[in-house]
């Protein structure tokens, strides 16, 4: 087995630090600048990360828990919308428990299509994952074709056209051929090769012809298909994808230091939006196998044959926080706001309660220290910041509507009933946020726990942010006070970066 299983958990009580709002049914009014705040620094960094430096690549593990989890979350993310759904499970005798957290309506027919599945191969005879795999991703293919279909069809969709995409591809791919002269060596498309070309040399056309395919798919590619045909064409496409994520080219676009520094900067951007695409493709067959060959031999050892009130049960997390807020500055009257002033002062930020524990200044202002070299006064800085780029963020006067991303809505729900998440791992519909990442990292050390991975709650995320992320109202003041200082810390350094690579 890939994973070992952990001896049976028993849930227990944790005791949380003092949140924003104990026992109150709204936030105090600094609650809501704290929010502002937020909104106004995250839709900055969302907008300097349109042309910032890619980085490492997003959302990459060799975690099968997360795998299993997040092929999970897409089995109860409804075909019609594009849902943020979040999973965790927790073991006890006999009994294993899914908790699900969702922005969006999780269809009755998914869970229900996903426990029959799930529950008539744990009482049937058939252990072999050769056999249940198939029968798996049948399932997730036949409740989820509308979500998988514009997936592929996102693979090559780029402002350029899928024509000057495949164009592009394959100019990369010649680069790359000058830095690996021997050319595509992966197992996938030289059997490919030989098999269908008689010659493993032809292993590179083959790769090509791969990616054309899947590049010009269009949305009405399964219109009057039926479900045996449209499994068998989605089926072949995630072949695809996976062989091109498996082959030599992307492994040294992901891996490669010296080919990485001989593209230049938007065709490193270029292949590893395509790669994070094709992933997407290939999550869903890749999960089912996951837990074909890994989660039912697991659940198998805590519920058996599911007799004697041996089950695997599903609950639902209740709905999202939201809100709606108003930009009431422009961009050029709030960005000054934002960032260090030539001679070194920090910017502040909204006044926290009389007895937080964070730093003020002596009018109450919350401080976040400044790391960026740059200051207001620098030319390449001063360009940026009255760059359209900037000055166009947000439009003042207009509403934005934020929400509690379902991260965090599970992790607080998981806490406050005292139900201990196996591995403390979250399965996600769509990678964590960046700002979900540091919330659940300050979380942790509010909670004392040791600077140890297995021990933090943890999914695979991304580096990108949105401005639609809100502050739980459960927030401990002391995890306000760290993501609010690493927002800042970010937004600095971004306009550090983008500074220098756009305008020096």
């Amino acid at each position: 087995m890939l994973c070992e299983p952990r001896p049976v958990e028993e849930t227990f009580s944790i005791p949380l630090p003092t949140p924003l709002s104990t026992l109150m049914a709204e936030p105090p009014p600094w609650c809501q600048d704290i929010q502002l705040d937020l909104m106004y620094r995250l839709r900055f960094i969302e907008q300097l990360q349109t042309v910032s430096p890619p980085q490492a690549c997003d959302n990459e593990s060799d975690d099968c828990i997360l795998d299993i989890l997040n092929w999970i979350a897409l089995c109860f993310m409804p075909d019609e919308t594009r849902s943020g759904v979040s999973v965790a499970f927790a073991s006890q005798a006999n009994r294993i428990t899914l908790h699900v957290s969702k922005d969006r309506r999780v269809g009755d027919e998914n869970v229900k299509d996903f426990l029959t599945t799930v529950r008539a191969i744990l009482a049937g005879d058939i252990t072999d994952p050769g056999v249940t795999a198939p029968v798996l991703f049948r399932m997730v293919v036949d409740r989820c074709p509308g979500s998988i279909m514009r997936k592929i069809t996102s693979v090559a969709d780029t402002d350029e056209g899928a024509g000057q995409t495949i164009y592009r591809f394959n100019s990369i791919f010649a680069t790359w051929l000058a830095y690996r002269p021997e050319g595509e060596t992966s197992l996938g498309f030289i059997s490919m090769a030989t098999k269908y070309g008689g010659d493993a040399k032809k292993a590179n056309e083959y790769l090509l012809e791969s990616f054309s395919t899947l590049a010009t798919q269009t949305p009405d590619q399964m219109d009057g298909m039926g479900a045996k045909e449209r499994f068998t064409y989605i089926s072949s496409v995630m072949t695809a994808s996976s062989l091109l994520l498996a082959s030599t080219f992307f492994a040294d676009i992901t891996h490669s230091h010296s080919f990485r520094l001989a593209l230049k900067l938007q065709d490193r951007q270029f292949m590893h939006q395509i790669w994070r695409r094709l992933s997407d493709v290939s999550a869903y067959k890749h999960g089912a196998l996951q837990f074909a060959y890994v989660a039912l031999p697991y659940i198998r050892s805590i519920v058996g044959d599911l007799s004697a009130g041996q089950d695997v049960h599903v609950e639902l997390v209740p709905g999202l926080d939201e809100g709606t807020y108003r930009w009431g500055r422009t961009p050029a009257e709030q960005i000054q706001h934002m960032l260090p002033k030539e001679d070194g002062a920090t910017p502040s930020c909204s006044r926290p309660p009389e007895d937080s524990e964070l730093d003020s200044d002596s009018e109450g202002s919350r401080t976040a220290p400044s790391t960026a070299t740059f200051g207001m006064g620098n030319t390449a800085c001063d360009e940026l910041l009255n760059s359209e780029l900037a000055l166009e963020a947000w439009v003042a006067g207009a509403d934005a509507k934020v929400s509690v991303h379902p991260e965090l809505q599970l992790v607080h729900h998981m806490l406050e009933h005292g139900v201990n998440a196996a591995y403390k791992a979250i399965g996600t519909s769509k990678p964590m946020c960046w700002t979900c990442s540091v919330y659940l990292e300050h979380l942790s050390l509010a909670m004392g726990e040791e600077r140890d991975d297995e021990q933090w709650w943890h999914a695979k995320g991304t580096e990108r942010v949105t401005h639609r992320w809100m502050m739980p109202k459960d927030a401990p003041d002391v995890v306000v006070h760290g993501v609010l200082e690493d927002v800042q810390s970010k937004m600095e350094k971004l306009v550090d970066d983008v500074a220098f690579d756009c305008y020096f």
